[in-house]
Formats: structure tokens, C-alpha cells, sequence
């Protein structure tokens, strides 16, 4: 029965600007439900569940007003990058002796991929997010969307105030560029492509898929998926900048080479990596993607009056956490609550190491939280499919086709 059960839920992994509606469909459905005690851990398993006696590290949530957070950015109850693998599995065992004294207690963790493989040892619900959209057995991920059009506002920003230095003159009896600017700006996304596909919305100047424009930036997309070939990425800046000027190329947090080797390993970065054993995109001396391609265009171009610009001004540009933080999709918003009442449904039912993903029933976008095992998503990694890539020129039609009502509206 619903009213014996304690729901603990926790927050993992990087914050989205949806992740506290999934907190609150845990608590309204809980409430709903009329279980007896919703507990809510502070910095996830690292915080509440593995210390509870510090005092403030669970909290009850039974009575807080959702209205408080739940349209805020960041984790309300604070996040954890814990992972839990092999030299600390004895941890887990830690959390449930913890709870046991909850009576009948069902966990919750609202995260990614690593989070899924902690819910999966904790034989707790998964509830997903991740701005990466990389989670298996998901149509999409809670947060994604949010974090595209965050994306999205920041290129036709940049794109409005850069294109303003394209100036023609005449030049040796050739109508030129004196300055032909060239912004490369950086995605999160770890090591996947999503994000900076996601960019391509910004060509459409309204919600429908007929108001995309082509000649509109980003002009450039290197998705991960994508091996990055140096002369074609070089030969695709010069057209667009031999065409208009202005030239704005999109790159994700990694990219690799024909071999699938990243280019930072290729160019002997030395990078750092966390718990997850994830490289540390962002810190203090890591191979920002942004500033390579910025200097392979510095030094690949030639410009000059046989091409059409004289002088080529590269700005490489990395908002890193603001991506995910800045704006939210209200559609976004939706299926990340969604989530979190489905959590706690399946908690109630007696499931354990499942997964509340979000699924796609039939063509049009019609989306719902669906159970699935843990297993399927724990540890692993969705990549771009080929449908929706399209080439370094922008994605497929199927691509702004099934994302438009998640990341234009509905």
C-alpha cells in the first residue's frame, strides 16, 4: 500500500533547467498517492545517503511549496558527481543499511546515464535527465530541449552582432571584404553531437519548418559522429566567407578524427577526468574545441583580394554551464514532470532498477514516460543515429521534423 512506502528521492549528475520539475512530479504524485513520508537527500547517495546524521542532508519533503523551485535552474536538493564502481561498490550497501530504518522505503534518482548504473545497485527507480539527450532506450532526455534553445538564443545573438563587421569595399579593383568574421562556438554534450545539432534551429525564423532559413547561422555543424576532416571543414569556412562574409561554425565538446580518436589526444592534450572517468571539458588548461578550430582557421585561410576577404577575425566562443541553465522549453518542462509522476507510480507498483524513460507513439510527437531496465541505460551512450545528421552543413529534414515541437513549441 502507497501510505506504508517512503519515497527518498536524490538529484545527480549536472543540472538542467527542468530537473526540479521532475522533483516536483515526484512530490505531487507522492502526495497524490498519499505515501507516508517523502524524504529528499541532499547531494544525492554522497550527501543524504551515505551521511544522514548530519543534520540538515535529508529533508522532509511532504509539506514544501514546489512553487519555490520547481521553475528554477540548478538541483534544489543539490547534486553529487559520486560514482559508484568497483573500488567503492561496498557503498551502496552503506545507503540502503541507511534507509532500512524508513520502513518500506523506494528510492528514487533523477540523473543520467552514471546515475542509472547507482540506481541500478541501489535496485531504486531511475527517473532520466541530461542535457546530453545520450540516454538509451529514450526518444529524448529531460533537459535537452531546454538547453538547445539556450543554445539557440546565444548563436542569434552572436550571429546579429559579429555579422555586423562585413564590410565591402573596393580593393585593387575588386569589391571585397576588408574583415570577414568567423565565430566557432562550443556545445556541452560530452561526447556526442545532440546539442550542436540542436543549433540548426536557430535558422528558422518562426514555428514552422517552412520558415527555416538556410543562409541563416550556424552555417558550419561538426557533430562528434561526424569525423572531422580538416580540408573540408577549412574548404566549407571559405565558401561561406567567399559568399557572405561571415562565417558561424558550431562544435561540440569533442571531436574525433577518421581513426575515432579525439583530436585532443591527436594534438597531445593532457586532459583531466572525473569519478565517471569522463574528461573535464571547461577546466583550468583543457582542450577547449572552440579555440583549436579558431586557430586551424586562423592558420588555414589565406585571405586576400583573389578570394574575396582580406582579412579573416575568428572569436571562438564556449558558454559552457549557461547552456543549460538560461531557458527552458515548456514542452521540456512538461515531459520532465511527467517523469517524476511515473517515478513514483512504478516506486508504488514495487519495481525496482527501472528506468522512466520518454518514448515516441507513432509519427507525430506524441510522447509519454515509459519503464524500462536500468540496464538499457547505465554506463552507456546514445550517439547521433545517421537520419538525423546530414553533413557539416546542418542536419536532415527528419531531424527539424521530429525536434520542432520540442525545442520551437508545439
Amino acid at each position: 500500500m502507497a501510505s506504508d512506502l517512503t519515497i527518498i528521492v536524490g538529484q545527480s549528475g549536472g543540472p538542467s533547467a527542468v530537473i526540479n520539475e521532475t522533483l516536483a512530479g515526484v512530490i505531487e504524485e507522492a502526495r497524490r498517492q498519499r505515501v507516508k513520508r517523502i524524504l529528499g537527500l541532499r547531494n544525492g547517495i554522497e550527501g543524504g545517503g551515505l551521511h544522514p546524521d548530519i543534520p540538515g542532508n535529508v529533508v522532509d519533503l511532504s509539506g514544501v511549496d514546489i512553487e519555490q523551485f520547481r521553475r528554477n535552474p540548478g538541483a534544489y536538493l543539490g547534486s553529487t558527481r559520486l560514482k559508484i564502481g568497483e573500488k567503492n561498490k561496498d557503498l551502496i550497501g552503506v545507503v540502503k543499511a541507511n534507509f532500512e530504518s524508513y520502513g518500506n522505503p523506494r528510492g528514487i534518482y533523477i540523473g543520467g546515464n552514471d546515475s542509472a548504473d547507482t540506481a541500478d545497485q541501489a535496485e531504486w527507480i531511475h527517473a532520466q535527465k541530461t542535457i546530453d539527450n545520450d540516454l538509451k532506450g529514450n526518444d529524448h532526455t529531460s533537459g535537452y530541449g531546454s538547453a538547445c534553445i539556450s543554445n539557440i538564443a546565444m548563436v542569434k545573438a552572436l550571429e546579429m552582432d559579429m555579422s555586423s563587421f562585413s564590410p565591402k569595399i573596393r580593393h585593387g579593383g575588386k569589391i571585397v571584404y576588408s574583415t570577414a568574421p568567423v565565430v566557432v562556438y562550443e556545445t556541452q554534450g560530452r561526447n556526442t553531437g545532440w546539442l550542436a545539432l540542436g543549433t540548426a534551429f536557430a535558422r528558422m525564423r518562426g514555428k514552422s519548418l517552412d520558415s527555416i532559413d538556410e543562409n541563416a547561422a550556424p552555417h558550419i555543424i561538426l557533430p562528434r559522429e561526424i569525423p572531422y576532416c580538416h580540408e573540408q571543414f577549412l574548404a566549407a569556412v571559405d565558401n561561406q566567407l567567399r559568399r557572405t562574409g561571415f562565417a558561424f561554425v558550431v562544435c561540440p565538446e569533442e571531436l574525433v578524427n577518421a581513426e575515432g580518436k579525439p583530436l585532443s589526444e591527436v594534438h597531445g592534450a593532457k586532459e583531466e577526468k572525473d569519478d565517471f572517468g569522463h574528461v573535464e571539458h571547461g577546466r583550468a588548461g583543457a582542450f577547449v574545441y572552440a579555440e583549436f578550430l579558431a586557430r586551424e582557421i586562423k592558420k588555414g585561410l589565406k585571405a586576400g583580394a583573389d578570394v574575396g576577404y582580406l582579412k579573416v577575425k575568428e572569436t571562438p566562443f564556449s558558454p559552457r554551464h549557461i547552456q543549460r541553465c538560461l531557458l527552458r522549453s515548456e514542452v521540456d518542462a512538461r515531459e520532465a514532470y511527467a517523469t517524476g509522476v511515473e517515478a513514483v507510480r512504478a516506486a508504488i507498483d514495487g519495481e525496482r532498477k527501472v528506468s522512466i524513460a520518454l518514448k515516441r507513439n507513432g509519427d507525430g510527437y506524441n510522447i509519454a514516460p515509459v519503464r524500462i531496465p536500468t540496464s538499457v541505460v547505465a554506463n552507456q551512450v546514445r550517439q547521433v543515429p545517421q537520419d538525423y545528421l546530414g553533413t557539416i552543413l546542418g542536419p536532415t529534414p527528419k531531424f527539424y521534423k521530429d525536434f520542432a515541437p520540442l525545442i520551437r513549441g508545439e
